[in-house]
């Protein structure tokens, strides 16, 4: 079952946030520290007050199993781009345990309900080359690039 978060959540939903930290710090240690800080654990409470994001966590038999962080982002229309509404996953994560049992296909097909009851052309979500699993996932789903950012580190000597 997938519903939206409540505070009673936050230490389960923590608890399956560490391991995709891990995994973020260890496959880009120059830019991921690998300490799960307390200013990251409280985001999402943070991003439960807000009305412009949400929470979803999958459950099952009253033990999380999965998670995902959610933004909805509206630009106006200007003389170069459309109005955009979209959602955003931020993080989206399944205990290692319960991977490949459906989980996260109901997280994304959650996350598409609740976007388009506030009208949002597309969920978007960003992901890390080093994370090949995920990105496997998400295209099986019918996710597509759309654009790449690219990084070429300086020699510091």
């Amino acid at each position: 079952m997938v519903r939206f978060a409540r505070k009673e959540d936050y230490e389960a939903i923590n608890a399956l946030r560490a391991p995709v930290c891990a995994l973020h710090s260890n496959g880009y240690p120059a830019l991921f520290k690998p300490v799960f800080a307390k200013d990251h654990q409280e985001r999402v409470l943070k991003m439960m007050e807000d009305p412009e994001q949400d929470v979803l966590v999958a459950e099952e038999n009253g033990q999380l199993l999965g998670f995902a962080m959610v933004e909805y982002i509206k630009r106006e229309e200007t003389n170069s781009i459309y109005a955009v509404h979209e959602a955003h996953i931020v993080e989206i994560g399944v205990d290692e345990t319960s991977q490949g049992k459906g989980i996260g296909t109901a997280l994304i097909q959650a996350v598409k309900d609740a976007a388009k009851v506030r009208e949002c052309r597309s969920v978007q979500l960003d992901v890390w080359e080093f994370n090949k699993s995920a990105l496997r996932f998400y295209e099986k789903l019918g996710f597509v690039t759309l654009r790449r950012k690219m990084e070429q580190v300086l020699d510091e000597t």
